[in-house]
């Protein structure tokens, strides 16, 4: 386990933040669960039957005190009542009846968890290795929503690798293709988020450019994202346009970009799209051999973060542990 991974998990010990966790039908949720209550992260809440519950634990072997844990039934009559009208009231100058926001309460998992963290049942979530990005956090962004303080929200991963420092991967999971100015608030709200996992921030915008080594209007644009975030926050590290080596190698940097404020140290790196975010996070992962752990998902009033589907317990854990010190932060 790496230093940082260390740290976070000791900051978020005894934090006593009410955590759901949709997905206990999942059997890596539940064998998360029972690292989650050893190591005191946060106080669960499930969603789910308590005997279904008990019996799977039964198939996994897993010895787990379940009077640790708060659990939610899906089936509660007036609780469904409760979420169903708390969401009505939240979507309905959306267009959403009142019937509407019935049937996907008792038929969609990740509107009726949402619901519950609107309902303040719980402080944040953790969800998302059952179903689609999409699917996770939709109902985040219309039921959560982002929080005054920042003008958009983004998705991170906190990439940990076998050979050198952890870095911090956006926007992989949220904005398709970002314009200059979300790309400076992806940059900045990036940053915030490193210095409370306990890294300095040292951010590089990428492209396929490097200061200026082409006049392309997608590299222009990533030169402009970076001034504008230089603007709105004047003590930030942060450069660009840069390409991934002069972020990440010095002698590469000093050949490329001699008077870039980053030489080569860059933690956190801030992809021009989406698409290319989201492929290189992946491809660091499985052939790099890096851990990572996410989506973290900032800028919403509460935090919904979103695992990936191909997810080991060890991921819930960690992100579990994020998700506690999101809360704290607040």
């Amino acid at each position: 386990m790496s230093k940082l991974l260390k740290q976070i998990l000791k900051k978020s010990r005894k934090s006593k933040t009410r955590i759901l966790f949709p997905e206990t039908f999942d059997e890596r949720t539940l064998i998360a669960l029972k690292t989650i209550l050893a190591k005191k992260l946060c106080q669960p809440i499930l969603i789910g039957e308590k005997t279904v519950i008990e019996n799977s634990l039964k198939k996994l072997k897993l010895r787990i005190n379940l009077k640790r844990c708060q659990i939610i039934s899906r089936k509660d009559k007036k609780l469904q009542k409760d979420l169903s009208q708390k969401l009505f009231k939240l979507r309905q100058k959306k267009g959403l009846t009142l019937k509407q926001a019935e049937e996907l309460i008792k038929t969609d998992l990740n509107y009726f968890a949402n619901t519950c963290l609107a309902l303040d049942l719980a402080d944040g979530l953790v969800g998302g290795a059952t179903t689609s990005t999409s699917s996770t956090l939709l109902p985040a962004f219309q039921i959560i929503r982002t929080a005054p303080t920042h003008r958009i929200a983004s998705g991170v991963f906190l990439m940990i690798l076998p050979n050198r420092e952890p870095l911090l991967f956006a926007d992989c999971a949220v904005n398709i293709r970002p314009t200059a100015a979300e790309l400076a608030d992806i940059a900045i709200n990036t940053a915030e988020t490193a210095e409370f996992l306990g890294l300095k921030p040292k951010v590089a915008l990428l492209s396929f450019s490097s200061h200026g080594s082409s006049h392309h209007p997608e590299a222009l644009k990533i030169a402009q994202a970076t001034k504008i975030a230089k603007r709105r926050a004047p003590h930030l590290l942060v450069d660009g346009e840069l390409q991934a080596d002069s972020a990440l190698v010095s002698q590469i940097a000093n050949f490329k970009a001699p008077r870039a404020t980053i030489q080569g140290d860059a933690n956190i790196l801030i992809f021009p799209s989406l698409e290319s975010g989201n492929i290189a996070y992946k491809l660091v992962e499985r052939l790099a051999g890096a851990a990572a752990i996410g989506t973290i998902v900032q800028g919403l009033n509460k935090p919904v973060n979103d695992l990936s589907r191909g997810c080991q317990p060890s991921d819930i854990v960690y992100l579990t542990a994020i998700t506690a010190l999101q809360i704290l932060k607040k």
